[in-house]
């Protein structure tokens, strides 16, 4: 039995007030659970080579930029020895960083920590941008409904948003 059209528009409601609770929840969860996750994910993987074998492959498609960067960035500037952490300074450097994959040489040094917290943050705040951008697309294809004389500058200020949208790589 499929849940009827109200069913389905209160969960999608209730999903999006809560969307920010239930992401921490998750993120609790892996932590608590990341030995047991793991062993699951090393299983499917083998038993389904196929997709994964597909999933890595459109991963170095869409990713091939990021790939050339990191690249250009390993063969020409090591990290020394005694290199520490640009951000806490406290543990040694064992990776890059690049705030502008278009600037490959452009990187920071920092530990595994900071890293993981650097992309943590950005993936929050693009998150919250794209919040933000869905809400003022949704008010403005209302007021273009509404008012039909602003009708093609509304639709362009849709069209700039997208394309913010799309520069930041949010979907």
């Amino acid at each position: 039995m499929t849940p009827n059209i109200k069913e389905k528009e209160k969960q999608k409601e209730w999903y999006q007030e809560n969307k920010e609770r239930l992401r921490l929840k998750n993120r609790k969860y892996n932590q608590q659970n990341k030995e047991s996750i793991l062993k699951k994910k090393k299983e499917w993987n083998k038993k389904n080579p196929e997709k994964v074998e597909k999933a890595r492959k459109k991963h170095l498609v869409k990713n091939k930029f990021k790939r050339t960067a990191e690249t250009r960035a390993s063969r020409n500037i090591k990290i020394s020895k005694g290199q520490l952490c640009e951000i806490c300074k406290g543990r040694k450097a064992t990776q890059r960083h690049h705030e502008d994959y278009s600037k490959p040489l452009e990187i920071m040094f920092v530990c595994g920590n900071c890293h993981r917290s650097i992309h943590i943050l950005l993936r929050d705040y693009q998150r919250k941008i794209k919040k933000v951008i869905d809400e003022e697309i949704e008010i403005q294809e209302k007021m273009g409904k509404e008012q039909r004389q602003h009708k093609r500058s509304i639709e362009w200020r849709i069209i700039g948003l997208k394309l913010v949208k799309q520069k930041l790589g949010i979907k």
